[in-house]
């Protein structure tokens, strides 16, 4: 069992580590309100979550555009309990935001695919938290 939990906490390490190189490289315009929002996103306080700036924060420093569908909205949960609502590439495109397309996702996730969590760390920096799928016996 340790030795179960230490492979998860290493792997976990590893991602995170890898995760948050990966998510910050561009800025995104400034939030604004309680359910705050810009032209690009908008993140939701779910009950008891308190100040989010911490979170507004982290999405001026972090690029998103490989996770957004063409068409559709998509939903990044954090452990937390915090939603960030990234509006579409087509969305985006039409309130005259410049945003690359090309890094767009398809709007269907691979039938299978877990979509992994978020978090911040302590630096402020968002990184995913992917769950490993278990082996099939």
């Amino acid at each position: 069992m340790k030795n179960k939990y230490f492979r998860i906490l290493f792997l976990s390490g590893i991602l995170s580590a890898t995760s948050a190189d990966t998510f910050a490289q561009v800025n995104v315009i400034e939030a604004n309100t309680d359910q705050i929002s810009n032209d690009t996103y908008r993140i939701i306080n779910l009950p008891n979550l308190g100040n989010l700036t911490s979170y507004e924060d982290a999405m001026k420093d972090a690029n998103f555009d490989s996770y957004r569908f063409l068409d559709k909205r998509r939903n990044l949960e954090f452990e937390s309990g915090v939603v960030i609502e990234l509006f579409s590439i087509n969305e985006v495109k039409a309130m005259g935001i410049e945003i690359d397309g090309t890094k767009a996702t398809a709007d269907e996730l691979p039938q299978g695919y877990i979509p992994p969590t978020y978090k911040l760390t302590a630096s402020g920096k968002i990184v995913a938290v992917h769950t490993l799928n278990p082996r099939k016996k």
